[in-house]
């Protein structure tokens, strides 16, 4: 029955090498490593730039340190933001952000003129929706871009700098 089966389906018989499956063919790379995270200098209030987060029910602005923005060797673009309410009160954090995972995480929290530093903090999914979507919105139109897995702080920059958000209706 077999002889009847690769008789009839030649291909069957061919091998993982003759698929162009074979070892040297298969990327082999270790498996993805977070490199060592350095905390970077407090964000001087005069070089922040805005980045606009026009989302329904978030009165906030939101700035981006353009001297903390940084691409690892990792591929982790890592920046600080600062998050100002209505009344004038500041939340400041230093974060990562894998483009290609849509993930994000924090590495520190700014308080008193310093950061209170936040180990083993996971890895998290960037939601649409919820007090965390002003990150989303730095994901889409400021931090990441999707068509370019090797972009450089320049381009991130030149996005956080120009950018005005979406068009109406988007």
């Amino acid at each position: 029955m077999l002889t009847l089966l690769l008789a009839l389906f030649p291909c069957a018989a061919a091998t993982d090498e003759d698929a162009g499956w074979a070892h040297e063919y298969v990327d082999e790379s270790p498996a993805w490593q977070e490199q060592g995270v350095e905390l970077p200098p407090w964000p001087e209030p005069g070089r922040l730039l805005e980045v606009a987060v026009n989302r329904a029910n978030f009165p906030f602005r939101v700035y981006i340190d353009p001297d903390s923005v940084s691409i690892g060797d990792d591929g982790v673009l890592r920046y600080t933001v600062v998050v100002v309410s209505t009344t004038g009160s500041r939340n400041i954090s230093y974060e990562g952000m894998r483009c290609s995972k849509r993930s994000y995480r924090r590495y520190a929290y700014g308080a008193g003129g310093g950061w209170s530093p936040l180990e083993g903090k996971p890895w998290r999914q960037l939601l649409e929706s919820g007090m965390d979507n002003y990150r989303y919105v730095l994901y889409r139109d400021y931090l990441c871009d999707p068509t370019d897995p090797y972009q450089k702080v320049e381009d991130v920059l030149q996005r956080v700098r120009y950018f005005r958000g979406p068009s109406v209706g988007e």
